[in-house]
């Protein structure tokens, strides 16, 4: 039997891809069209990625009526304070849809972020919103402070 040690601060790589569409309105010209449809598609993004790091709420019911399903509805919720989010890329699709793909790089940064966060308030987005880098420390050439100063609250 070989048994591995395995890093617990081992950097990963979560890429997702969002997808929008712009309302269809007499009243947009093509040109926003075009930037609400990139818009959705980053949000999309984004909602993606904080599904992947921070989870999501599941609420469920049915409803049954002489033992026969009659309604079943599912409702998610995504609750999240994102840093460090990077926009790799956006396209237009033939279609008028847009596709854009996000990244965030969990590293040592984020873990111990992470495991502050959690210990100080129970809570990592109001950890977040109180001080954004309390625990990170800055190399010469490897800030953390600068890496995660970009903010994306996503609410779903």
């Amino acid at each position: 039997m070989v048994v591995k040690e395995v890093n617990p601060y081992q950097p990963v790589t979560i890429r997702v891809t969002g997808n929008g569409a712009a309302p269809y309105s007499r009243s947009l010209t093509p040109s926003q069209r075009k930037l609400l449809a990139l818009r959705a598609a980053r949000l999309d993004a984004f909602r993606a990625i904080a599904e992947q790091v921070q989870g999501m709420k599941l609420v469920g019911n049915s409803s049954v009526s002489n033992m026969i399903a009659t309604n079943d509805g599912f409702r998610t919720y995504v609750d999240a304070f994102l840093r460090g989010v990077r926009i790799v890329s956006t396209t237009m699709q033939p279609d008028g849809t847009s596709e854009a793909v996000a990244e965030i790089v969990l590293d040592q940064d984020f873990y111990k972020q992470y495991k502050n966060a959690l210990e100080k308030t129970g809570s990592v987005m109001k950890a977040a919103q109180q001080n954004a880098t309390v625990g990170v420390e800055c190399a010469e050439t490897n800030c953390g402070a600068t890496r995660y100063s970009s903010n994306y609250y996503v609410a779903h």
